[in-house]
């Protein structure tokens, strides 16, 4: 660069030796800071500032701070090429959102976590959560329910879905469990009353009209109303919603006890006529 005529002179020469040594200066800072560390005292972001990092390419990498839809705050990451890796923050009670809430996306559109007054809820989207371990996994699917491939065991059932809330538990019969245990007294003649069916499953027969499968089983509502009540599940507002299948045992164990007396009291009864 050669300088303008009001520039000549040693004046000029030593304003662009300063610029070149603060631009050299401001480089070595820049390259150090590739690999800087930060220590105990963290970075502090004031003002309502973010925390941001970039790509080469411009693209945003990660932001701690408000978010750039400005409609709350948390925290984002996202990959080279613009794609979002991972998003939670907290919606601020805004026109937008007024109620507030909680929200976390992984990895584009598979996964979504949500809070809205209280009520937590998982949106799948069209992919799915996967746990692996070992040569088999458990999957959770959006249309599909619950997965679980190359783990099976003899064991007996014990989880219980609540279709109040749809929360799963863990479902004990030991004594410490318990209280105020008593003697079940179960309508033995309700019991025989009991109508067994076959029947297609509705939501199979919606993905597939044609299917002929078909599965046997109770009517909740008859349940119901032979007044068998401890055995069928309903949900927050006493709707029927099925079965506890598990404790209909105990209710054919009633009625094998009561055949047991039944006879016991025919045989006394011929035993005492045979000897008179």
């Amino acid at each position: 660069m050669s300088p303008r005529h009001s520039d000549s002179g040693s004046g000029w020469i030593k304003r662009e030796f300063a610029k070149i040594r603060k631009q050299m200066r401001e480089d070595r800072a820049a390259k150090n800071l590739q690999a800087a560390t930060i220590g105990k005292g963290g970075v502090t972001v004031k003002d309502g500032g973010s925390f941001l990092s970039k790509y080469l390419n411009g693209a945003e990498g990660a932001r701690v701070g408000p978010l750039a839809s400005g409609i709350g705050h948390g925290i984002t990451l996202a990959d080279e090429n613009f794609g979002a890796v991972f998003l939670a923050y907290r919606i601020l009670p805004t026109d937008v959102d007024p109620d507030g809430g909680q929200f976390i996306y992984m990895a584009g559109d598979d996964i979504t976590m949500s809070s809205r007054l209280g009520d937590a809820f998982l949106d799948l989207s069209s992919s799915h959560i996967q746990l692996e371990a070992g040569s088999g996994f458990v999957g959770l699917r959006g249309a599909g329910g619950v997965l679980v491939q190359h783990s099976t065991t003899g064991a007996t059932a014990n989880c219980f879905i609540d279709p109040s809330d749809g929360r799963l538990w863990r479902e004990v019969s030991a004594a410490k469990y318990k209280a105020d245990i008593e003697d079940a007294k179960v309508d033995v003649d309700a019991v025989l009353k009991m109508r067994p069916i076959t029947y297609r499953d509705k939501g199979e027969v919606e993905r597939d009209p044609d299917t002929e499968r078909r599965y046997v089983g109770l009517l909740a509502e008859d349940l119901a109303e032979l007044g068998l009540t401890e055995f069928v599940v309903h949900n927050d507002d006493g709707e029927v919603e099925g079965i506890a299948y598990p404790r209909l045992t105990v209710a054919l164990l009633a009625v094998l006890q009561d055949q047991e007396r039944r006879l016991r009291a025919l045989e006394s009864a011929d035993e005492g006529s045979t000897e008179s």
